[in-house]
């Protein structure tokens, strides 16, 4: 997801054998994931994979302390592994 991993406003990657893609344009038009004139966004989301990706180790660690420290509180009863 670009948007929530790389901080792009929206958009998501799939990747998949050549044969599925077919399958898998379909399946994004079903569930609404088409959208014309979307060039800006692209750009976006080609901007942060270019920009953002290297920040990638600083920000799960970060979430792993964010982690550790919501699971030490007596108020929270579970933490699921992502």
């Amino acid at each position: 997801c670009l948007s929530k991993g790389l901080g792009a406003p929206v958009g998501s990657v799939l990747v998949c054998k050549k044969e599925l893609e077919p399958k898998a344009r379909r399946m994004r038009k079903v569930f609404g994931g088409a959208m014309r004139q979307a060039g800006y966004l692209a750009a976006a989301g080609i901007y942060a994979l270019d920009n953002h990706v290297a920040r990638l180790r600083e920000d799960h660690h970060r979430d792993q302390q964010l982690g550790q420290t919501l699971a030490a509180q007596r108020w929270v009863k579970t933490i699921m592994p992502v």
